[in-house]
C-alpha cells in the first residue's frame, strides 16, 4: 500500500514548502519604457529580471539591488548634461527619464538620486 504523502519521512519539510509557496507573495514591480532597458540589455548591462511585458512596456522587480543600482546609474548618465546627448540618442534620453520617473513614482529611487535626477533637468512629479 501507498504511503500517504504526509506520512514520508520529509513530509514535514515537503509540506512547509508547499505552504511557503502558497503565501509568498508577489514581488513588487514597475512599469518602465521598453527602449532603455533593451539598451541596457545590448550593452551586456544586467538589468533588474522583466516579470511581464507588453508592446511598449515591461514591469520589472522594484527590488534594490546590484542590477537595479547600475540601472539607474546608467539612466542617471544619460540625463545627465555632460553623458550622452545630441543625434538618435535623444530617444534614449527620454526613455531614461521616463525610467526615472517611474522609478521615482513607485519610490525605487534615493534622496541622492532624486537630487541627480532633477539637477540634471528631469521632472520627477
Amino acid at each position: 500500500m501507498r504511503q500517504p504523502f504526509f506520512d514520508s519521512p520529509d513530509s514535514s519539510l515537503t509540506f512547509k514548502k508547499y505552504i511557503d509557496m502558497r503565501t509568498q507573495e508577489k514581488p513588487k514591480t514597475v512599469k518602465i519604457p521598453q527602449r532603455f532597458y533593451d539598451d541596457s540589455n545590448e550593452c551586456e548591462t544586467h538589468p533588474p529580471k522583466i516579470i511581464k511585458e507588453n508592446s511598449k512596456s515591461y514591469w520589472i522587480e522594484s527590488e534594490r539591488n546590484r542590477s537595479m543600482y547600475e540601472f539607474i546609474n546608467r539612466a542617471l548618465y544619460y540625463v545627465h548634461p555632460f553623458g550622452v546627448r545630441g543625434g538618435h540618442y535623444g530617444n534614449y534620453v527620454r526613455a531614461a527619464g521616463s525610467l526615472l520617473k517611474a522609478l521615482h513614482k513607485s519610490g525605487v529611487l534615493s534622496e541622492e538620486e532624486q537630487k541627480e535626477a532633477i539637477s540634471s533637468g528631469v521632472k520627477l512629479s
